[in-house]
């Protein structure tokens, strides 16, 4: 471990830089969702109802939606397209073999759009929706582009929404109560943490896409270049933690609790995929 208290030059520029790729990535997917075919007239649609605190958007609608999303998502990114390039901007991944990296986020990508719901709930209690994308690391150019477009000079007809997802996550909507409240606890936890931070969030989806699920090969569970990957975000997630906290306990208390959420994210990807009650294809 780095001895001091105190963050380093380079481990605040690495933070930096992780926090420009997120953007970038985030700004990218907003992209390409606009291209998936009726999108944006829903969005647009959506988002005027909900300025006039209406929401007119069902569950079947909006599972059907993701269904479509990943679908479009999935070709893109099996053809090597934008989605693969975009992840290929993290440049923490740039020795790992692109085999292991392409199973791994097939996987870990779905884990990582969790924590950005569980960021986005948390921060509910800002004013407007802006302000709650701000607070949680979402908001990004396209995103913004997008409501301009729809509120010419006026970003704030939108208030918060406080919620995961529209619609999708009104009970009850897993097969069984008990996956329903895994869901939920672990979902309220990772947003409490992170809360609107969003460094300590940067860091966290970082080492989410890094971390495969149990069910994957044995190579991507164990490629050396990924456990480094995994190993060098975590001592800067403690590391970040310890000069926020001034308390080195407090910071070891707070990783390892966010280790163990991501085992629990894994079980709650698998719930919001397979584990509903009226089930649709995979999504994300």
């Amino acid at each position: 471990l780095i001895d001091g208290l105190e963050l380093t030059f380079e481990e605040e520029f690495k933070i930096h830089e992780l926090e420009v790729m997120k953007e970038k990535l985030l700004d990218g997917f907003f992209k390409i969702t606009l291209e998936v075919p009726h999108y944006f007239e829903h969005f647009s649609s959506f988002l005027k109802s909900w300025s006039l605190g209406l929401c007119n958007v069902s569950p079947e609608r909006m599972l059907t939606f993701l269904n479509n999303k990943r679908n479009f998502f999935r070709k893109d990114f099996a053809n090597g397209g934008r989605v693969s390039m975009l992840l290929n901007c993290f440049y923490v991944f740039k020795n790992v073999p692109d085999e292991v990296k392409i199973e791994t986020f097939h996987f870990s990508v779905s884990v990582m759009a969790l924590c950005l719901r569980a960021f986005f709930k948390v921060n509910s209690d800002k004013e407007y929706l802006i302000e709650q994308q701000k607070a949680a690391g979402l908001l990004n150019p396209a995103f913004l582009q997008a409501v301009d477009q729809i509120f010419p000079n006026n970003r704030n007809a939108i208030r918060s929404i406080d919620d995961y997802g529209l619609a999708i996550f009104k009970s009850p909507w897993a097969k069984h109560q008990s996956d329903e409240e895994l869901f939920c606890q672990t979902m309220q936890t990772v947003g409490e943490i992170v809360k609107d931070d969003v460094n300590l969030g940067t860091l966290y989806i970082t080492l989410v896409l890094a971390t495969p699920g149990e069910g994957l090969s044995h190579e991507a569970k164990t490629n050396p270049s990924l456990v480094q990957v995994q190993q060098e975000i975590t001592l800067l997630i403690y590391r970040y933690l310890k000069t926020k906290h001034n308390d080195a306990d407090m910071a070891s208390h707070t990783l390892n609790l966010l280790l163990k959420l991501i085992g629990d994210l894994h079980m709650c990807r698998d719930i919001h995929l397979f584990g509903r009650a009226h089930q649709t294809s995979e999504g994300s």
